[in-house]
């Protein structure tokens, strides 16, 4: 019904966020009975919201589609520190070690790029994040 309103006020933006919101919220009901069917409108749903800007929205949306790199990208677009720890998970979920060892790196995520470091075998580029975060400690003090 909205998107009927602001496709005839001629609001493209308003039109697809809330055509994308629907879709979004058809699959979620559709998931138990058609897992394929839901997949499907919940991909349209993440291009939507991809296409109009609404990156985290299109990044929830492929994550929970299994599209963990996708994903990971999309949170990295918003360049804030929650949306840094969202887009380390999609990447170490996508085995994309390195890439989320920076990503918890550049957002202080000690702990998780070390995880990561360790579950992918860098050894090498864990130690060398702990020696730059000690220097950054006696930086410091």
């Amino acid at each position: 019904m909205a998107t009927m309103c602001f496709e005839r006020a001629g609001d493209s933006y308003w039109e697809k966020k809330s055509k994308a919101a629907g879709l979004r919220a058809t699959a979620n009901r559709l998931h138990d009975f058609n897992p394929e069917g839901a997949n499907a409108t919940l991909r349209e749903a993440a291009e939507i919201f991809e296409e109009i800007g609404m990156a985290n929205s299109a990044a929830k949306c492929f994550s929970d589609l299994g599209y963990f790199e996708r994903a990971g990208n999309l949170y990295l677009q918003t360049c804030e520190v929650s949306d840094l720890k969202r887009a380390g998970d999609c990447f170490n979920l996508a085995g994309c070690y390195e890439t989320a060892a920076q990503v918890y790196a550049r957002g202080s995520f000690f702990s998780d790029c070390l995880t990561v470091c360790a579950k992918g075998r860098l050894f090498e580029i864990g130690f060398s994040y702990i020696q730059h975060w000690k220097q950054n400690e006696n930086a410091d003090h």
